[in-house]
Parts: structure tokens; sequence; C-alpha cells
């Protein structure tokens, strides 16, 4: 694929394209661990229709900038679509994906205002793959629970529990 289509023009972030050959790497070919967190800019409609689309892209660009500085070299950091971000975590578990998404909470609340000098914050949802489920299935579950987190309020993260565990499998227990 040329590179083009693989990082997002506004933000600098890879694109869902790119999210998509990482998830099928982790998920198909190495089976190894990770997790996922999606983000949402809250009350984006809001910015977009009060202050028009260049105020808006320049606060996508902000919370682009901030969530990557977040995150560790090896994750990867994508623009999933409008305002709606994805972040993989290769070789983590939900705590640190839990604690990685909250640091992203705090820093884009702390850094990045409104053209009406607000905060502008934003809603997160956490999951964990597990082993045999599809790449899908680990991005609905994040989403899942970033829906939570809006519901709740927003400006929050929210964590996917587990599924529960078969029995006979010793598992970490659900959250």
């Amino acid at each position: 694929a040329d590179e083009s289509s693989l990082t997002d023009a506004l933000t600098g972030l890879y694109t869902r394209k790119y999210l998509d050959m990482v998830l099928e790497k982790y998920t198909r070919l190495e089976k190894k661990l990770f997790c996922c967190i999606m983000m949402d800019v809250d009350h984006f409609k809001q910015i977009n229709d009060s202050f028009g689309h260049l105020v808006g892209d320049s606060v996508l660009k902000d919370v682009a900038q901030v969530a990557r500085g977040c995150m560790r070299e090896m994750d990867t950091v994508c623009r999933y679509g409008g305002e709606e971000f994805v972040v993989l975590m290769p070789g983590s578990l939900l705590e640190q994906a839990e604690q990685a998404a909250e640091r992203i909470r705090r820093a884009v609340s702390g850094a990045v205002r409104g053209p009406d000098g607000q905060p502008v914050t934003v809603s997160l949802g956490c999951s964990e793959y597990e082993k045999h489920e599809d790449a899908l299935r680990v991005l609905h579950r994040a989403d899942k629970a970033l829906y939570g987190a809006k519901r709740a309020g927003r400006n929050r993260v929210w964590v996917a529990r587990r599924s529960p565990v078969i029995a006979g499998n010793a598992g970490s227990g659900g959250r």
C-alpha cells in the first residue's frame, strides 16, 4: 500500500487501513497479547457546528499530537475516522491500557483548548485481546466501553470486562 493511504493527512497519525494491517498481524499471525484503546473527542459536533471545520480540524490535530505524545514508540496511534482515534498497545495488559488512557485523558484536558477557551475533553474505552477472538471483536469491545464512558457523562475512561472465565481455566478474574 502506498504511504499516503497509511498516514492521515490532517493529524499525521496512522489511518484505519494501517490499523487493520496491524490488527491482522497481531491477531492472525502472531497471536500476541495487546490492548486496544478507543477514544472520541467529546462534543466535537458542537465545535464544528459553532466554529467551523477549520477550527474543528485544528482541535483534532492538537488532540492527536497530545495522544501520540502520551504513548510509547511501539504503540500504534490511528485516526479511526472523524473524531475517533484508536491506539493499539502490544504486550500490554488491560491495567496498563487503562493507565495510558487516563494519561491521555488528563493530558488532553490539560493541554487542548477549544476556540472558546474551554478545555477539550475525550472519552476512552479499553479492551484486552483475548486469544482466538478476531480483530473486530477487540475493537467492538473497546467501542462499547467508550460508549459507556460517553453515557456516564464523558471525559472518563471505561474498561471492557473480560469474557467470563471458563471453569478450569485459571484467569485473573473479571473486573
